[in-house]
């Protein structure tokens, strides 16, 4: 488990940047890797993804319009509320205590990327 100070720590600097980040542009390198990652999941029929730091949505809402089940979480609630916003089912939630049931999901996505090296 992650230290309640550094989470705290963490979810102020989300909060902090969740309009910014609601309003920038997705960079071309982001939306290749999606499409990517959307055609792997349709090729391999997982259509239940969970998406863990999904910051303000978009790319939860990318696969929901693609058709996938989305559920998206974030430490930020915030962040959550921009995805609920934008009709997508979000909680809040750490990574490291995730409160679903077993195979709830086929398929999972992390917002590892806030920029690319």
């Amino acid at each position: 488990m992650i230290d309640h100070n550094v989470k705290q720590q963490l979810k102020q600097a989300y909060d902090a940047q969740s309009k910014n980040r609601n309003e920038s542009d997705l960079q071309d390198w982001k939306m290749y890797e999606r499409s990517s990652f959307l055609h792997r999941l349709l090729n391999l029929q997982k259509h239940n993804l969970l998406e863990i730091g999904a910051g303000p949505g978009k790319d939860s809402l990318f696969f929901k319009e693609a058709g996938l089940n989305v559920q998206a979480t974030d430490l930020s609630s915030k962040m959550v509320q921009l995805c609920r916003e934008k009709g997508i089912n979000a909680e809040t939630m750490s990574f490291d205590q995730l409160t679903f049931e077993d195979q709830t999901f086929d398929a999972m996505g992390a917002q590892l990327f806030a920029t690319r090296a």
